[in-house]
């Protein structure tokens, strides 16, 4: 009996370290392992694969195609497209895992098998740095680094103490890491370094030198509210494409003109010597800036109408127009005074509710405060739905200046009602 029941018992122990495992294993993911950070568009490690200029625009389509297909299947869940309520969590983390099946493998297969291996790395790192216990359980770290059951135990328990005091006030999750690295004999550590590569730089990690040349790259952001910047990003969204009707090969022109206009628009800010700077930006440098829109106005815009037939470049005005209006309220009246008709003292009217809706204190001497920029003013989501709601406020109040002939020929400018939650111009402040 007794040798009968001591295999029984060995078994059952390891079913149990098995499972107490598994449960510490991090979720699985579809696609190759830190493909996420690829359809996120995280920029460092972008320009750690040396991705070509075509694949990266075949990313940022594949990124759109991916919001689009979100946006749809949120609103078809009844899931405000902001962001889920709190019971709605477990049905957006569903409809994210389905669509991540869909298009992770679509973005790997972008990649060379050079690129997968160094973003295999990369996510690593970032999953070491995060919570150490749980990487280490990972499968195929598991296997790379042939954990005894005794280190799995000991990882097991670390990561479920790690998981427990989380959120705990004070936590450092970095004694945790190194609790997990210990576990690790030398030569399993040598082995996880190979697994890790070389390390990711960090912005801080840079000398003085890379510091200089990576600012080198960040220009100013797209916040001078120029009607190119619209007009051509709007422009190369699947969303507007589909709805304006345009061929294949109109759409791909679209998205090249896009990428064109970013590429022009760094080029043009780093021939002036316009870079990021913290604080209000300087007159001089407005001004500068100003210059540079008024250029990119001049040389973009038209390239996009020549892309459009008469009835879509109609119809692409009426959605910015829509866009306008949810973002500024009475300033998108103002801004088709002409058409409208608007009288002096209308237009008085208009620029006293802008005032009202978005108070902006003036500038110290020499310089001028930035306009707001486009989206909601305010941070959190309770504040840009405050926000839109101010918004919606102020453009019923601008409507109702109106004459009932100008309200028909608001409606004309409206046109049908487009979705403008998938109007987003994705990189406005580093990705230009």
């Amino acid at each position: 009996m007794k040798r009968s029941n001591r295999p029984l018992f060995s078994l059952a122990a390891l079913l149990a370290m098995t499972a107490t495992a598994a449960m510490a294993q991090p979720p699985e993911r579809p696609g190759p392992p830190g493909i996420e950070m690829i359809m996120q568009g995280l920029q460092r490690a972008e320009r750690d694969l040396k991705l070509s200029e075509e694949v990266a625009g075949k990313l940022v389509k594949l990124r759109e195609e991916f919001q689009a297909a979100l946006q749809k299947e949120m609103r078809d869940a009844g899931i405000n497209p902001r962001g889920p309520e709190p019971e709605q969590r477990d049905t957006y983390v569903k409809i994210r895992g389905k669509l991540a099946g869909e298009f992770n493998p679509k973005a790997a297969a972008l990649l060379s098998p050079d690129q997968l291996k160094r973003l295999r790395q990369i996510d690593l790192q970032n999953w070491l740095k995060s919570s150490a216990p749980r990487a280490l359980l990972a499968p195929d770290v598991v296997g790379e680094l042939k954990l005894t059951d005794d280190q799995r135990q000991t990882l097991s328990a670390l990561d479920s103490q790690f998981m427990a005091k989380r959120l705990e006030a004070g936590f450092n999750p970095a004694e945790y890491n190194d609790k997990a690295i210990k576990v690790l004999t030398d030569e399993q550590k040598e082995t996880l370094n190979k697994l890790k590569g070389a390390d990711l730089p960090s912005r801080a990690s840079l000398n003085n030198e890379e510091a200089l040349a990576e600012l080198r790259k960040q220009v100013p952001p797209f916040w001078e509210q120029s009607p190119s910047v619209f007009k051509v990003h709007f422009a190369a969204l699947l969303a507007v494409q589909r709805d304006l009707a345009v061929s294949e090969e109109v759409a791909r022109k679209l998205s090249l003109l896009r990428d064109e206009y970013r590429a022009t628009y760094r080029k043009e800010c780093q021939a002036a010597d316009l870079f990021q700077s913290p604080g209000q930006v300087p007159l001089s440098q407005r001004k500068q800036l100003q210059g540079v829109m008024r250029k990119m106005d001049d040389e973009f815009i038209p390239k996009v109408d020549e892309l459009l037939s008469a009835d879509q470049q109609k119809r692409f005005q009426q959605i910015l127009f829509q866009y306008l209006l949810k973002d500024r309220g009475p300033l998108a009246l103002v801004a088709v005074a002409s058409e409208l008709k608007l009288s002096d003292e209308q237009q008085q009217k208009l620029t006293a509710l802008d005032r009202e809706l978005s108070p902006r204190p003036p500038g110290p001497k020499g310089r001028v405060p930035a306009p707001p920029r486009p989206g909601p003013m305010a941070k959190g989501r309770e504040a840009a739905e405050n926000r839109l709601l101010k918004v919606r406020e102020y453009s019923t109040k601008a409507v109702e200046v109106l004459s009932a002939e100008q309200k028909a020929t608001f409606e004309t400018l409206k046109g049908s009602e487009f979705d403008l939650d998938q109007l987003v111009i994705r990189g406005r402040t580093r990705d230009t």
